[in-house]
């Protein structure tokens, strides 16, 4: 079979997917969830970095990701596998000891991502209902807002999620970022932008990025 190749020298916004060791479900507990997304967040800071949704999963994870700067993503998603490793298997032998056991020899993350280059707002939207729909489709809950591990929350009641979902306001209203959003999206966040007391941040930031008609612009 052919290996997949992610191409990371466009702006493009990035799907990732990376999953436990054979599937276990070592995200069962809410502090190994928050372990992952708390990373992601300083990951996010460092890069700057944006985080268009997620969700996680009791044994895998989905992300949307934009970089404002080509090549980034391995780098972030070598950092985020390791330092979330680091603190889930901490986690595992302080508190959940009978987790401790399926990590001792074995790694906490399979080998490597998937990722998935978004070349319009499309298919942005179609991953981002993908993602929030897995909850419902795993039987987890009844429909996606019940979800609290996940973007959907925001997108739906405009409300913040356990990662700070105010990056995906900052995202949604780039203008680096707006080729490959599709309006809606962007007016939804400019609205809740404003519900929230962030409008002089949002026209700060288009004064700064001017519309680019094919790609985002580099910084």
């Amino acid at each position: 079979m052919a290996k997949r190749k992610t191409y990371d020298q466009e702006l493009h916004v990035h799907f990732v997917t990376f999953s436990c060791y054979r599937r276990r479900r070592l995200l069962d507990d809410d502090r190994a969830k928050r372990i992952v997304l708390g990373t992601m967040n300083s990951q996010l800071s460092l890069l700057t970095a944006r985080c268009i949704g997620f969700v996680i999963m009791p044994n895998h994870v989905h992300a949307l990701l934009w970089f404002c700067q080509k090549g980034q993503l391995r780098e972030f998603m070598q950092h985020w596998k390791r330092t979330s490793s680091s603190g889930i298997r901490s986690l595992f032998e302080r508190v959940l000891t009978n987790y401790a056991q399926k990590v001792a020899d074995s790694p906490v993350w399979q080998a490597k991502y998937y990722g998935f280059n978004i070349f319009s707002s499309h298919k942005l939207e179609e991953k981002l209902d993908y993602m929030h729909q897995n909850p419902v489709r795993a039987g987890l809950v009844e429909q996606a807002l019940d979800w609290r591990w996940s973007s959907a929350r925001y997108y739906e009641l405009g409300k913040s999620s356990q990662s700070g979902m105010d990056r995906i306001t900052r995202t949604l209203s780039d203008r680096r970022v707006a080729p490959t959003l599709s309006r809606s999206l962007r007016d939804q966040a400019t609205r809740r932008a404003a519900t929230s007391g962030r409008c002089a941040t949002l026209r700060r930031e288009r004064q700064r990025f001017p519309i680019s008609p094919l790609v985002p612009a580099a910084p």
